[in-house]
């Protein structure tokens, strides 16, 4: 695996909650964008970035906790499901996937389970995250470019 070694800078979030299969995410990120859009918070430099809170082996799919977040302006607020919170940032590993969001369980597993332990670095105790590069709506699966962040110590 081709993983760089970054630091992300600290990042205010607006965030929704999704609780249940991480494949049904995707209700986050509608209820999101329909709270974003008439806000006029959609910038050209907004990132949009997925944390996945919980090991699905060991979470019951019914229980996992996923944010979908995309930055925002320091005068924004949050309101009903929609919440603002400050991402610190740190150190990451950074890959590179590219292809159907499917396979992105299948990128996870090869990082923790084959880069981490030859890498010689340890995890941080925060949940890593995905960073979308371009708009699933308009972008063959096959060409979906998505950053793999797991946090390092």
């Amino acid at each position: 695996m081709d993983v760089q070694i970054v630091d992300v800078g600290p990042k205010r979030l607006a965030c929704v909650r999704h609780v249940g299969p991480y494949e049904e995410a995707g209700v986050a990120w509608e209820k999101l964008s329909a709270w974003a859009c008439p806000k006029g918070v959609f910038l050209p430099d907004t990132e949009y970035l997925g944390f996945s809170h919980d090991d699905p082996g060991t979470v019951p799919a019914s229980e996992l906790r996923y944010d979908a977040c995309l930055t925002v302006a320091d005068d924004v607020e949050g309101e009903g499901e929609v919440q603002v919170r400050h991402f610190a940032g740190g150190t990451y590993g950074k890959y590179l996937h590219k292809g159907p969001y499917d396979g992105l369980k299948q990128v996870y597993y090869d990082l923790y389970t084959k880069w981490l332990p030859a890498s010689g670095r340890e995890p941080r105790p925060e949940p890593p995250f995905e960073k979308c590069l371009n708009d699933p709506h308009s972008t063959p699966p096959e060409e979906l470019l998505t950053e793999v962040h797991i946090p390092l110590k």
